[in-house]
């Protein structure tokens, strides 16, 4: 079978090296925050935020991200040295089938 940066045969391709018998990892689309401007008194700009939420930097730069891999806390090595092993394969592997310019962020699941 070949596979290619679909989200479906990126799935299969993680289940089959990470999770053989339940296939538990998925992928869902990242989480993108919009920016809200609140103009300063000296700009003389009317203000309207009725039910718009307001983001910090640290909000809208950590959540950026184009997919996020769903990984069973099942699956995550006890030991500080297997677990970055592990996380290395597993970014390794999807380097190699997502496109370029995708970001992603690696969540570990009940």
């Amino acid at each position: 079978m070949s596979h290619n940066s679909q989200v479906c045969y990126l799935q299969k391709v993680l289940n089959d090296a990470f999770d053989t018998e339940l296939k538990r990892i998925y992928i869902e689309n990242g989480i993108f925050l919009q920016a809200l401007y609140v103009y300063t008194p000296e700009e003389q700009l009317p203000v309207y935020i009725d039910t718009q939420y307001i983001y910090s930097d640290e909000d809208l730069i950590g959540g950026q991200d184009d997919f996020l891999v769903f990984v069973p806390i099942e699956l995550k090595p006890a030991s500080p040295i297997a677990l970055e092993g592990f996380l290395s394969d597993m970014r390794t592997l999807i380097n190699a089938y997502k496109l370029a310019s995708k970001t992603y962020n690696i969540k570990w699941i009940e």
